[in-house]
């Protein structure tokens, strides 16, 4: 790998880090520069604007994301699309930790602002969704979930408890996913399952 190749991958690295401890919206050429012993000059070389270091470290984020949370669950083997999706939602619960409760994607997709952030924000969410997606009709053609199942409003219901779960840390009512969402994400994939 190039030494330029090299100094990007530290920068990024330092931009994920720093994203996941104060927010998206804290990563600028300047504070960055200062992380990386770097001058402003040479890290705006590598981005040209703050939009596309935050781009590029959304778009690190992602990588990461799919390297923690995606790709060690396919190489697992799983008896049944239920235990697969279990796997994912606890490797999805352990990757936010790593935020203190709070999503970098969906902090940059909220954000007061409107522009091309928000706009990758929001398109490394729909990756997300379209494989949960995917997970469920995975099991219904293996005939483990019901066939009139709505694949979307099956996300839909999944992601709202993933939020819900999200809020009630954060407002510091519910610290284990253990009280509220696993025992709602069982009943919900019970109500999936063909009779």
């Amino acid at each position: 790998m190039s030494k330029g190749r090299l100094t990007r991958e530290y920068i990024l690295d330092q931009g994920f880090e720093q994203a996941s401890i104060q927010g998206l919206e804290s990563l600028t050429i300047g504070s960055l520069a200062s992380a990386c012993d770097m001058s402003k000059s040479g890290l705006f070389a590598h981005f040209q604007s703050r939009d596309n270091l935050q781009i590029a470290v959304l778009e690190h984020a992602a990588e990461v994301f799919r390297s923690r949370v995606i790709q060690p669950v396919r190489r697992q083997q799983h008896p049944s699309q239920g235990e697969k999706l279990t796997a994912l939602l606890h490797a999805w619960l352990a990757w936010n930790q790593s935020f203190a409760g709070r999503c970098m994607f969906l902090d940059a997709w909220t954000s007061a602002q409107e522009g091309a952030v928000q706009q990758a924000a929001r398109q490394l969410v729909r990756f997300w969704l379209d494989y949960l997606a995917r997970q469920v009709v995975q099991g219904q053609e293996q005939g483990e979930w019901r066939g009139d199942l709505d694949p979307w409003r099956a996300v839909y219901r999944l992601y709202g408890l993933y939020l819900g779960d999200q809020v009630f840390g954060a407002l510091g009512l519910c610290q284990d996913a253990g009280q509220h969402f696993w025992p709602e994400v069982e009943a919900l994939l019970a109500s999936w399952r063909a009779h």
